[in-house]
């Protein structure tokens, strides 16, 4: 019975691939009956590196040339929606307030390092934001620690600026566009020139069109003080979520580029590109890899492939 159970288990990445003429390998269906039967209702189980195996079916899926005119979205489209992303976020969250993410209590375990700054009076600064789900844990874990934060969307700063812990005075939110060709001066308006210790981009670069990423990182190190760094963390080239967008028709604005049903915008990062943003801005790379994990659902039968990109940058 346990064998005949472990056999209804779905990866969803290989059936998106199969759904699309890329074989699956045999050896990744025996190993998902092999371990289904095992599992109980949600496990989370990290994987020491990417699966080469559904790197090259991800690859060969989004190289053929027969599925890009299906999956591209219109040039009209495609620049309305890498231009306007401030309004699309603004949007977002006029309708979400602070109902959507979730407070990242995992900052911590992700990246260890910031977790010793608790008796350290550092200045962290956070780009993008939103309404503090970052900020706030940091503020409780780090009471000697002065904040910035910033976001395009005025409306995720006035709701930040509600939250209780918001007037203890050791927190300064403000509306700035990052990915504008004038981020780096914008910002030195409300932060000084060499004054923060440590920043941190957590899933933000993504949802910027990849032309501008560079204004981002240009303006993040002429905040960051020498020696300063970086933490990363974001979405990595082949996760699931992109290869869901492969199911949808004309939401590609671009390579690893998509735009979602509300107009907000989503890129995945190669290890590479991002390494190439930061060193070309002057950063070096501390460390720089992914995180990859798998996710089963016993009870939707379920197996769910994540990667995310992991990196700590430090101005030279």
């Amino acid at each position: 019975a346990m064998e005949e159970e472990a056999g209804e288990w779905h990866d969803q990445f290989w059936d998106i691939c199969a759904k699309n003429n890329v074989v699956v390998p045999q050896r990744q269906q025996q190993q998902q009956q092999a371990s289904g039967a095992r599992l109980s209702e949600v496990t989370w189980t990290d994987l020491a590196a990417p699966d080469p195996g559904r790197e090259d079916a991800a690859r060969r899926l989004f190289t053929d040339p027969a599925h890009e005119q299906e999956q591209s979205a219109p040039h009209d489209l495609a620049e309305q929606y890498a231009s306007n992303a401030s309004e699309y976020w603004e949007t977002f969250y006029n309708h979400m307030d602070n109902k959507f993410f979730k407070d990242r209590n995992c900052l911590f375990t992700q990246f260890p390092e910031i977790a010793k700054l608790a008796d350290t009076p550092k200045v962290l600064f956070e780009a993008g934001c939103g309404v503090g789900n970052s900020i706030f844990p940091l503020m409780k874990a780090l009471p000697l620690c002065t904040f910035y934060g910033c976001d395009f969307s005025s409306h995720a700063i006035d709701v930040l600026k509600t939250h209780p812990d918001y007037a203890c005075g050791r927190c300064h939110a403000f509306v700035c566009d990052l990915a504008s060709p004038d981020a780096d001066t914008a910002l030195l308006r409300s932060v000084p020139a060499g004054s923060v210790d440590v920043a941190l981009l957590v899933f933000v670069l993504s949802a910027i069109a990849p032309s501008n990423h560079a204004n981002v990182v240009r303006a993040l190190h002429r905040v960051l003080a020498p020696g300063g760094c970086v933490f990363v963390r974001d979405y990595g080239q082949y996760d699931l979520s992109q290869m869901r967008f492969f199911t949808k028709k004309h939401r590609k604005l671009g390579d690893n580029f998509y735009a979602r049903g509300d107009g907000t915008c989503t890129y995945f990062f190669s290890k590479e590109r991002l390494e190439q943003l930061f060193n070309g801005a002057g950063f070096s790379t501390v460390f720089a890899g992914y995180d990859t994990k798998e996710l089963r659902n016993r009870k939707k039968r379920l197996s769910m492939y994540r990667v995310w990109v992991k990196a700590k940058f430090q101005k030279e």
